[in-house]
């Protein structure tokens, strides 16, 4: 099977396929929109976490962040402080579903596939008598070894160990234990709040279309400061030559009483 699958002109993951169809799915049916903490509730949905609310809204957020930017769905309002989402393509939305249920149908015939080989296997399989062991009588060192740290990926869902290598901000916002319970529930909310990893890779096209978004922002900014400097720069020659106007007149008549008051001193002396 394939790992990818492509929807109009965009692509998504097989594996995160299934949820964007619960969700699309459960839209298509909330005729006013839901936010992401409805939609995160849904029993359909947060049994595939385990019943982990904070993991569940988290990746809910995610795949609706990721359809409004392929214009799928669309903010409409606030609703209790929570943004609340409703589908704007209605044919995109219908083949999203249509082609993530083809992708769980192909799952679980894969499950029943190698739950039948593994039954077939245990059937023909031949017991053996186990032979018995020598045991050493000579006291042997027992080494113990650390429990390695766990998390959750973000990108696949799946508890993975830390690995070599100083932790990274993520790692650290979703560490867990072996059943894949958080250690810290608020640091990963917080952490996929303040927009922690996609899962979706932006495609190349997605990445172009923001880089001319980004551009035209920032060529519609200069332009407005361009045109204010030539506003404030007119403003600033008027008020200088008003000003030179009035200060050369105060000169002149200042000039002329100093003149006038000479004048009279040397005529009253020549008396």
């Amino acid at each position: 099977m394939a790992t990818n699958t492509q929807v109009g002109k965009y692509l998504y993951n097989n594996v995160d396929m299934p949820l964007y169809g619960k969700v699309l799915s459960f839209l298509n049916t909330r005729k006013d929109g839901a936010s992401f903490i409805t939609i995160a509730g849904q029993k359909e949905i947060i049994s595939d976490f385990n019943g982990d609310v904070v993991r569940s809204q988290a990746k809910v957020k995610t795949v609706l962040s990721n359809l409004r930017f392929r214009s799928v769905v669309n903010e409409i309002q606030q609703q209790h402080g929570y943004t609340v989402f409703k589908i704007v393509n209605k044919d995109e939305a219908l083949t999203l579903i249509a082609e993530a249920g083809k992708i769980v149908n192909k799952m679980t015939q894969r499950s029943a596939d190698v739950a039948t080989i593994k039954s077939d296997s245990a059937d023909n399989e031949v017991i053996n008598t186990p032979k018995a062991k020598k045991v050493n009588t000579m006291a042997t060192k027992t080494v113990s070894k650390k429990a390695p740290r766990l998390f959750v990926n973000p990108e696949t869902s799946k508890v993975e160990p830390f690995g070599a290598g100083r932790p990274s901000k993520a790692k650290l916002a979703f560490e867990c234990n072996a059943d894949g319970q958080y250690l810290n529930p608020q640091a990963a909310l917080a952490f996929a709040q303040q927009g922690g990893k996609s899962e979706d890779k932006l495609t190349k096209a997605e990445l172009l279309d923001l880089l001319r978004k980004v551009r035209a922002e920032r060529d519609e900014a200069i332009a407005a400061r361009d045109t204010l400097a030539e506003v404030l720069g007119g403003l600033n020659t008027a008020s200088v030559d008003a000003d030179a106007d009035s200060d050369d007149g105060d000169d002149l008549d200042l000039d002329a009483e100093s003149v006038d008051a000479d004048d009279e001193i040397e005529a009253t002396d020549a008396e």
